[in-house]
């Protein structure tokens, strides 16, 4: 076990930078007509947890306070119980809860840079690296703290044990009220840019391999 080393995953390093000269910049209005919304990015599957943020949001009636939710993804394997209440929702509840897929990636970065917040309620990742996307586009990051994403504790204090369903809403709910500071925000982004990148990435593993190198 003293062998294992880990080589970090890395985040698009486009992601967060500001738009060189001439660069189209999408409008997130006007391409998707949604502004202070929620955003979850994964693909659809019972372990990504989309019906525990479903569930919560109606809970919290947050559709009655103008604030929309967007789902990025694509169903990989059906989830009947989201499928179900997707098909018991009012008129009005289904005018600001929105699902996307197969969009672009200048227009997922534009989800991302525009979104109130992100929330990633996945139970179970071998990684989890939208959260991680997220936060280099500086905007707050509400995350599950299971699995992978334990190691994730830049986020601290705003994450969360997704099987605990009363404390997820209450954490939701207080950080729409009450957000991360923008030096929580900025301090978030630079660790993340810091250390998962494929620039460390690459130093860690050129250091094994110069290590094994002189032991033989």
């Amino acid at each position: 076990q003293k062998d294992i080393v880990v080589l970090p995953n890395a985040v698009n390093e486009r992601y967060g930078k500001p738009y060189g000269f001439g660069s189209h910049v999408i409008t997130i209005q006007r391409q998707f007509s949604i502004e202070n919304f929620i955003l979850y990015v994964s693909r659809i599957e019972p372990r990504k947890n989309q019906l525990l943020l479903l569930k919560t949001y109606l809970q919290l009636e947050l559709w009655q306070q103008q604030i929309p939710l967007v789902f990025v993804g694509t169903e990989s394997i059906a989830v009947p119980e989201l499928n179900r209440l997707i098909g018991s929702l009012t008129a009005e509840q289904r005018k600001h809860i929105h699902f996307y897929q197969d969009i672009s990636s200048e227009a997922l970065e534009e989800l991302y840079k525009h979104c109130r917040l992100f929330v990633y309620p996945s139970a179970a990742e071998g990684f989890g690296i939208p959260p991680l996307e997220a936060a280099v586009c500086k905007v707050p990051v509400l995350c599950s703290n299971t699995t992978a994403m334990a190691d994730f504790t830049f986020f601290e204090p705003y994450t969360f044990n997704p099987a605990d369903e009363a404390g997820f809403a209450a954490q939701l709910k207080a950080i729409l009220a009450l957000p991360p500071s923008a030096e929580f925000i900025a301090g978030a982004e630079a660790v993340v840019r810091e250390k998962y990148s494929w620039k460390n990435t690459a130093e860690i593993f050129y250091t094994l391999l110069k290590e094994k190198r002189g032991s033989q």
